[in-house]
């Protein structure tokens, strides 16, 4: 091949292998996305009664959001995590995704008393995922609401499953958001304290049975 041809061939080749190597990155950080997103802040199919929400629940809490405790990058919470942080040191694109410990303060414990332990704070991890569009970014400090829980495998920490897995009980009507759009938990509207009622009457029935 002539010297011409080599270089005319070179100018096409080597962007070619430039976008193979960036389109490798993409992949590679979409596929470790992948392998943490088990993790439950990820916004799963939303439960489609109030049944079905506690039961999904690990702790029902009524509280409060009242700081920020931590924040960094979540790498997963499997055997490859710090393999992932190492990996992310010399990677042109995050291995990981940002996260966020808030402390809760637990006005009243609906369901999950005794594996709450006193002593320690009860801390709701939520993961920032680009790729979806949940509640989480309603969070504020000082937010009175009904939370209700998932044990993230850390056996630490706490996640939101879905958006109505946080209901704003501060206004006089109960509500979830989706976005920025509030909308009534199954579609039904109720004033805040009978919402709460509700699921108090709803976690009692369930350990009724379960005492059956």
């Amino acid at each position: 091949m002539k010297l011409k041809d080599r270089i005319s061939m070179s100018k096409l080749v080597l962007p070619a292998v430039a976008l193979l190597g960036l389109g490798f990155g993409v992949i590679s950080s979409q596929l470790i996305s992948k392998q943490i997103e088990p993790d439950s802040s990820f916004e799963t199919r939303a439960p489609e009664s109030m049944s079905e929400l506690i039961r999904e629940s690990d702790l029902i809490v009524l509280g409060r959001l009242i700081s920020v405790i931590d924040q960094g990058t979540f790498y997963g919470y499997d055997k490859d995590a710090r393999r992932r942080a190492a990996l992310d040191k010399h990677s042109p694109t995050s291995l990981g995704l940002p996260f966020t410990d808030y402390e809760l303060s637990a006005e009243r414990v609906i369901l999950g008393k005794s594996q709450v332990d006193t002593s320690r704070p009860i801390i709701l991890r939520t993961l920032d995922n680009p790729s979806i569009s949940t509640s989480l970014s309603t969070l504020r400090n000082g937010d009175r609401r009904v939370f209700f829980l998932k044990i993230n495998p850390d056996s630490r920490t706490y996640s939101l499953p879905s958006a109505v897995s946080q209901v704003d009980i501060d206004g006089p009507v109960a509500v979830y958001f989706k976005g920025t759009s509030a909308n009534f938990p199954f579609g039904k509207k109720l004033a805040s304290l009978d919402f709460i009622k509700q699921v108090e009457r709803a976690v009692s029935t369930r350990n009724d049975m379960r005492a059956q």
